[in-house]
């Protein structure tokens, strides 16, 4: 009914029965993500989202990559939308997340639980001291992401966890597992 292609059998497709209203997978992410030309059916705008409700591209691509259901969706794209200034750095970060979930849905739930209580961050830049030492110990990516996380969510104790770290550290045999 959007673009007018007639849809073959077996083909996913988004509509609804009652209405006799069918969409293709292609419009159906294009309502969703950027909404609908101004040239479309006006039938067709009064179905499609409105714009404060419209799904942000980074955050169905993400879904979509791990199959998280609509609700789930919805609700990180409200959780994000209230994260404006560190959106990207927040997309960036759950991708590193979801990566290693063996649930990426309830790991997903729970990181939008922790934007709206205020206590995610995302990824952030490592401080010099934690670029010192990620290179001298030579710690794998995933240790790099969490020395520069926890020192990021204790900045009153940094040079102080540092530096126990950086004792721990001299000590140990597998330095990325010590982290």
């Amino acid at each position: 009914d959007v673009c007018g292609v007639d849809l073959p059998e077996g083909l996913c497709f988004f509509g609804c029965g009652p209405c006799d209203y069918s969409v293709c997978g292609g419009c159906y992410v294009k309502m969703a993500t950027t909404g609908l030309s101004v040239e479309q059916d006006s039938t067709v705008a009064a179905v499609a989202e409105p714009a404060a409700s419209r799904i942000d591209p980074d955050v169905a691509e993400l879904c979509d990559h791990y199959h998280i259901e609509d609700r789930i969706m919805l609700k990180l794209n409200e959780a994000l939308k209230a994260r404006k200034a560190t959106f990207g750095d927040d997309i960036i970060k759950l991708w590193d997340e979801l990566k290693t979930a063996r649930s990426p849905a309830g790991l997903l739930m729970s990181k939008i639980r922790q934007m709206e209580d205020g206590t995610f961050i995302g990824k952030v830049e490592p401080t010099k001291d934690v670029k010192r030492l990620t290179e001298k110990y030579r710690l794998d990516e995933d240790a790099r992401t969490k020395l520069a996380d926890f020192v990021s969510k204790r900045p009153r104790t940094a040079k102080e966890d540092v530096a126990e770290i950086e004792r721990r550290l001299e000590t140990s045999g597998r330095p990325s597992a010590t982290v």
